[in-house]
């Protein structure tokens, strides 16, 4: 039960003259000031909640808002900060960076820096060509064999479309399919 809920139930099982709200206050230790507008609004409205449009006013019209969409959709690598200059410069509304955030936020879009991809170091570069090169000749029936046995033991973890993973162990091979791709057999 709410705080101003539990004003209200108090005062209305206990509404005697006696019982004032200095009394309400004490016995449910919330303030004198708390209780006497919490009553006075049940009386007004016979609702305890917050009445609907307080707060402050939207700076951004729905025009504004798929502006901002849209410009964020043209270049993804765009600032908030960014987008709430042009924004400044477009229509002359002065908003903040964290304001342009949660207009995208509404939408789905998130207002971050992209992250860049590292490049690959010659080191990486050198192993590549030289792992492509060793498995030029791999097909589906070639896969690549340890050298003592043609398969060996692995843990797979396995996860269907719900999210559940299970993890079993068996024998399995690794190869190239046709597209590059690495296949794993079970057995």
């Amino acid at each position: 039960m709410t705080r101003k809920a539990s004003i209200v139930s108090y005062g209305d099982v206990h509404e005697t003259e006696e019982m004032k709200k200095e009394v309400i206050s004490k016995k449910l230790k919330f303030s004198r000031c708390a209780v006497q507008t919490t009553i006075k609004r049940y009386n007004e409205t016979r609702n305890v909640r917050s009445r609907p449009g307080r707060g402050p006013k939207r700076k951004t019209t729905i025009k504004e808002n798929r502006w901002l969409q849209r410009q964020f959709l043209k270049n993804r690598r765009r600032t908030a900060k960014e987008l709430s200059s042009d924004l400044n410069l477009q229509y002359g509304l002065s908003i903040s960076s964290k304001t342009v955030s949660r207009r995208l936020r509404e939408v789905g879009l998130s207002a971050r820096k992209t992250r860049k991809k590292p490049l690959l170091s010659g080191t990486n570069k050198k192993k590549r060509l030289q792992w492509a090169r060793k498995h030029q000749s791999w097909t589906d029936y070639q896969p690549e064999k340890p050298e003592k046995s043609p398969c060996y033991l692995a843990l797979i973890r396995r996860s269907d479309c719900s999210g559940r993973e299970s993890i079993s162990h068996g024998q399995m091979q690794i190869g190239l399919t046709s597209y590059g791709l690495m296949k794993v057999i079970l057995r």
